[in-house]
């Protein structure tokens, strides 16, 4: 069976957020559970800075101003976002 692709099928609630990220990992939505199917994070086209992605121990995927990253994830605030210098911003949309 193919993956779910976001654009074809259809969902009962769609989320979406914005967040700075700072030099210390920081939760998704405030650190508030929010039980989702997937969540789609892009580091914003104006980030003058670099954002890096993970989980609370290690966030090691890095998004390039305009990059974003598809995960497939229970909860939103199990993702966890990170800058070494700056205030760059993630946008998130997450589905159910």
């Amino acid at each position: 069976m193919p993956p779910k692709d976001p654009i074809r099928f259809t969902c009962e609630y769609l989320y979406a957020g914005t967040q700075a990220a700072g030099a210390v990992a920081a939760a998704l939505n405030g650190a508030v559970d929010l039980e989702v199917q997937e969540v789609k994070v892009q580091a914003d086209p104006d980030n003058a800075q670099d954002v890096f992605v993970g989980n609370a121990n290690a966030q090691p995927y890095q998004l390039n101003a305009g990059d974003e990253v598809q995960i497939r994830i229970n909860n939103v605030a199990k993702i966890y976002v990170q800058a070494p210098a700056g205030a760059p911003v993630v946008n998130w949309l997450a589905w159910k």
